[in-house]
């Protein structure tokens, strides 16, 4: 239960390490090895079903918030089924998904949710509501983020200014003019346009307006890892060094916010009188919630479940790398 209250990619690390050794043991005397194999798989298979949510409502997930919330019910799951089923429920190998976004297709009058996820080496994978299945980038490069509209279209981004378009079936590379690290993508419809945003390293945020890509004058060359699309009036991006930006149609301004650390993730939702509620997640457990104007810093606690407010929490936290804010 205790690897549960750590961060993902360091839950991952320890449990492929007792995997291994549990494989080079007597398979009976290793009882370990049923319950660890389940509990990363369903880590893995938690992790895109949350992030499904997210993209729904257009967000991150917040994966490492639902970890040590689940723990308990997939410690008790592991210990029950067996590892030859457990295998099955991963669709994606041993490969890393960075990156997954979720549409709404609708079939003969039916609501159906499809999702694309993206991971290393240029890997596509697409799910149609009944299984995943690859699809060819034509392209080796890692991908960081993807935001689909539907079957056939969808953009993926990622190393040295990878841009990836899905027309009809096919997935071809938009030259955007850049090699910036490009690092999540988020949009919507606009006008009857798509209008998306990426961000990524040295301040880098780039702009498509249905016609054309452009890159966007903002006042940081920090790296930005999350973007959340609200509106075209209204786009929030965050990065290191507590960077918060926010762009209001014409031009992007800095948030005055209670840190200093990286902030890697952002989601945001209208509330019941239509404005703005914003939470921002970072380094070493940061919470920022954005409400009546006004910034708050808040403090998850992973052993109570719970997030306070003007609290130190008096456990050390590893980073928070996304967030669904649902309301």
């Amino acid at each position: 239960l205790a690897f549960a209250s750590i961060g993902f990619r360091r839950v991952i690390s320890d449990l492929n390490m007792v995997k291994s050794r549990c494989l080079e043991a007597d398979m009976g005397k290793c009882r370990v090895k049923w319950s660890i194999i389940v509990l990363r798989i369903q880590h893995r298979t938690l992790r895109g079903y949350v992030m499904f949510f997210h993209s729904a409502s257009r967000f991150k997930a917040i994966y490492r918030l639902v970890i040590p919330v689940t723990a308990l019910a997939l410690l008790t799951l592991a210990l029950t089924v067996p590892a030859s089923q457990a295998k099955s429920v991963d669709p994606f190998g041993k490969i890393d998904i960075y990156g997954i976004s979720m549409f709404w297709h609708t079939q003969l009058g039916q609501l159906f949710g499809h999702a694309y996820a993206v991971g290393a080496g240029g890997k596509i994978f697409r799910y149609d509501s009944t299984k995943w299945t690859e699809e060819s980038s034509g392209s080796n490069k890692s991908l960081d983020a993807i935001k689909g509209f539907s079957e056939d279209n969808a953009w993926a981004v990622g190393e040295e200014g990878t841009v990836l378009h899905k027309a009809g079936q096919v997935w071809s590379p938009v030259n955007i003019g850049s090699t910036d690290g490009l690092i999540d993508i988020d949009g919507g419809i606009a006008g009857g346009k798509e209008d998306l945003y990426v961000v990524g390293t040295g301040g880098g945020i780039h702009h498509y307006d249905g016609s054309g890509w452009s890159k966007d004058q903002v006042p940081t060359s920090n790296n930005l890892f999350g973007v959340c699309y609200m509106s075209s009036t209204s786009v929030w991006a965050v990065g290191d060094q507590g960077d918060v930006l926010h762009y209001d149609g014409a031009s992007w301004s800095k948030m005055a916010v209670p840190t200093t650390g990286p902030l890697f993730g952002v989601s945001g939702v209208i509330d019941s009188s239509g404005k703005e509620d914003i939470m921002v997640v970072g380094g070493g457990g940061t919470l920022l919630h954005y409400s009546n104007s006004q910034w708050t810093k808040e403090v998850y606690d992973p052993w109570h479940h719970l997030i306070t407010t003007g609290r130190q929490s008096a456990q050390a936290l590893d980073d928070l790398n996304s967030v669904c804010f649902t309301g």
